[in-house]
């Protein structure tokens, strides 16, 4: 009879769970990668567009586009705050994932250890019998054997 473990069921569904918390976990260190990207990039813009600022009004230029550069500048800025909230949020969206995913990695490796200590009680079992059924082997042959000896005498 081959090795059957009696949590077989529950085995799978942790398997499934931790691959799903691997994936959760990519997805949320993809997003955090992402905007981060994205917030260097914004602030490479808003270097390259306060750096022409100062330079065009170095040489001078008039007020009313000053003014409309610099609110520009603001955009960028306020565009930048709202992008450090969601590094923010996304930073503690893959904390989570991370420790979703050693939570369902304890409770997976908890199963897996049951299933190890199963399949060694059953092996053990296994040699028994089979010790077993040897040993009954040996003595039908042994009694067999002195049988057959007392017939010829």
């Amino acid at each position: 009879m081959p090795f059957r473990f009696r949590f077989k069921s529950l085995l799978q569904q942790r398997e499934h769970v931790y691959e799903e918390a691997q994936v959760t976990l990519a997805r949320a260190r993809q997003e955090l990668a992402g905007l981060l990207d994205y917030r260097s990039r914004l602030q490479e813009r808003m270097a390259r567009q306060e750096k022409w600022l100062e330079e065009q009004a170095a040489q001078g230029i008039p007020a009313s586009r000053y003014l409309a550069f610099r609110d520009a500048c603001r955009i960028l800025e306020q565009e930048l705050l709202k992008v450090e909230e969601e590094i923010r949020e996304a930073d503690r969206k893959a904390r989570e994932a991370q420790d979703g995913l050693l939570e369902s990695r304890k409770d997976l490796k908890k199963i897996q250890f049951l299933e190890d200590k199963d399949r060694m009680l059953y092996r053990k079992e296994e040699l028994k019998r089979e010790q077993v059924r040897m040993d009954e082997i040996a003595v039908s042959r042994k009694s067999g054997e002195s049988h057959g000896s007392k017939d010829t005498t």
